[in-house]
């Protein structure tokens, strides 16, 4: 498989051969990653459709990109819809705040794409580099692509000095993209796979480079991260959050 940048467009382009993800991925998936792939198939996949020509022009083809983190997406209004300031929110204004999230996900995502499809190293993306375990390209030996370290509204902003992203984005993962954000602003995902990987690995922050198995392992286990894993809230998730983009 090659995914490289579209020409004038500056789309992302996927390029498939007969060895495709997840199935050639050769380390164990979370529990969660088996839950989004029986779940995502009957949500996504039946709205994209409709979202080309209805929704907003933001909402059309970003939303139905191979990369766009789809699950994180809906994922980040379940985590919203269990604490306790949301839940005092109208039910108006909490409509309001996930379009505004999906919204600014899609306008920066795209930001993203446009900036790496500019830059002749990042002229060809891999994400299996970032999936396959042993790959040299590959964070590490026992991530397994959940993401959810990276399911914070911000983190530090410690970048190595030749990190060449801008500083405007460099605040961005310090202070959030926006109030109701609860995952990296850099996060995207393979095919609403549930498989995460950062879109800018090579330019990573300090903090992102030293996370360590162990910390892997107390999140996983943590009763919070597990809750926001229920299927059925994230089913309930992903209906409303692709109900209201359809009426937007």
């Amino acid at each position: 498989m090659q995914a490289v940048f579209g020409g004038n467009a500056g789309d992302l382009q996927l390029q498939m051969n007969q060895s495709e993800l997840p199935m050639s991925v050769d380390k164990p998936f979370s529990p969660r990653v088996g839950v989004l792939e029986r779940t995502l198939p009957f949500i996504p996949q039946r709205r994209m459709h409709r979202l080309h020509g209805e929704a907003p022009r933001y909402f059309g083809k970003i939303l139905s990109h191979p990369f766009f983190p789809t699950t994180f997406l809906i994922r980040n209004v379940v985590i919203l819809e269990r604490e306790p300031a949301w839940r005092r929110l109208t039910p108006r204004a909490r409509n309001a705040r996930i379009l505004k999230l999906a919204k600014d996900r899609c306008l920066f995502f795209k930001e993203v794409r446009d900036w790496l499809s500019q830059r002749r190293e990042c002229s060809k993306l891999q994400p299996e580099a970032f999936l396959v375990a042993g790959h040299n390209d590959s964070p590490s030996a026992y991530c397994t692509h959940c993401g959810g370290c990276c399911e914070l509204r911000s983190g530090l902003p410690d970048f190595p000095p030749e990190s060449p992203i801008p500083a405007r984005w460099k605040a961005i993962f310090g202070g959030g993209l926006g109030r109701d954000s609860r995952f990296c602003p850099f996060l995207w995902e393979f095919k609403r796979s549930g498989l995460s990987f950062c879109s800018i690995h090579p330019f990573r922050s300090h903090p992102c480079r030293i996370y360590e198995q162990e910390e892997c392992a107390f999140l996983q286990s943590d009763p919070d991260y597990l809750e926001n894993c229920d299927p059925l809230r994230f089913r309930r998730a992903a209906a409303r959050l692709f109900h209201l983009i359809d009426g937007a």
